[in-house]
């Protein structure tokens, strides 16, 4: 098997209190013949992050996110076209060691095959998680 490709990321400030990052990977998997191999593996992803502070709370930050990957099958089996899925967040500070956090994943609920390699396995639907982080 021979894998190539790329990554690159970029992380950064658009001001004191907003951070942004991307990332984007692209690859190409071929057999010992020099065909494609690993179908259900996706070639391209795409990474968006953004989050800052509330201005008039500074213990609150907001943010979301999104992934996107290029669609992906398995031959005989399963096909999953490409998709995006979005993701938000709320985190609040309630004191130097305690934050409140709130996690929105698949904020629209959609729908989509998460993986084809064993069958056709769906993603999770829209989930809520809310952690208390304390650190001593």
């Amino acid at each position: 098997m021979k894998s190539r490709g790329f990554e690159a990321e970029a992380t950064g400030r658009i001001s004191k209190d907003a951070k942004v990052s991307v990332g984007y990977t692209q690859l190409k998997l071929t057999g010992p013949d020099g065909n494609d191999i690993y179908e259900w593996v996706p070639r391209k992803t795409l990474k968006l992050r953004a989050d800052s502070r509330v201005a008039a709370l500074p213990g609150l930050r907001l943010g979301a996110g999104a992934r996107w990957q290029s669609g992906v099958s398995k031959v005989g089996g399963a096909h999953q076209g490409a998709y995006a899925v979005a993701d938000a967040f709320a985190a609040y500070e309630l004191t130097p060691a305690a934050t409140l956090r709130l996690n929105i994943n698949n904020v629209f609920d959609k729908k989509y095959i998460g993986t084809v390699e064993y069958g056709a396995i769906y993603g999770a639907p829209r989930n809520f998680a809310i952690t208390l982080d304390y650190r001593l």
